[in-house]
């Protein structure tokens, strides 16, 4: 099993072993998470593999399956946790396993990673959730969040910015 990306309007996969754009911390996940899901148990039907990662190095993967993760014939869902664990122990990374109508997750109380940012001078904290959009770039982010300040300081008025999502 290898990871892979594909280009825009093709769907030819393209194997990658590293994402120079993307973050340190997923670069480092990337081999691991390739090793994990080798094995049968973790690796079995994925279909998708999603890493979300902040500037402080917190860490959430989600693996997807064309399987039902709940009541799979080729091993048990505690077998899937247990399998997931030993991932989180590896990464310290949350783990989160998701499948027609069923999500687990494990190494966390929840699914999401907690980003922090400087905007103007203020710690702001955002609590981004898996499978949600939010801003990758966490640079790009403060400076939206700058220029939306700036742009109302003073305002009497409401801004209405039409970007979708958090951060």
């Amino acid at each position: 099993r290898h990871l892979v990306m594909y280009e825009h309007g093709n769907r030819d996969p393209h194997e990658i072993d590293r994402f120079p754009m993307g973050s340190r911390k997923i670069n480092e996940l990337m081999p691991v998470v390739r090793e994990a899901i080798q094995p049968a148990v973790l690796g079995r039907k994925i279909i998708d593999v999603r890493f979300l990662t902040t500037q402080t190095d917190d860490a959430l993967i989600a693996l997807a399956y064309n399987r039902d993760l709940k009541g799979c014939k080729e091993f048990t869902t505690e077998e899937w946790e247990q399998a997931a664990q030993d991932l989180h122990q590896k990464t310290g990374a949350t783990i989160v396993g998701r499948s027609r109508k069923f999500k687990v997750v494990v190494g966390s109380n929840d699914d999401t990673v907690t980003e922090k940012l400087e905007v103007n001078g203020r710690a702001l904290t955002y609590a981004q959730q898996e499978g949600a959009f939010t801003q990758p770039n966490a640079g790009v982010c403060e400076k939206m969040l700058a220029w939306a300040h700036d742009a109302t300081l003073g305002s009497e008025g409401d801004l209405c910015e039409l970007y979708c999502g958090g951060g």
